[in-house]
């Protein structure tokens, strides 16, 4: 499985951010919606 984080997306709400905490965040927030416990690859975009 594989998971984007850091770009902009498609959202007002969703900003440039490669700071580790917000990494952490966004992949913890990331498996809650996915029903999962890992991902394979995490790909950070435009940090």
């Amino acid at each position: 499985m594989s998971d984007p984080t850091g770009g902009p997306g498609n959202s007002p709400l969703i900003v440039n951010n490669g700071r580790p905490e917000h990494v952490r965040k966004s992949i913890d927030d990331s498996l809650r919606r996915l029903g999962t416990d890992h991902v394979d690859l995490d790909q950070l975009h435009r940090a």
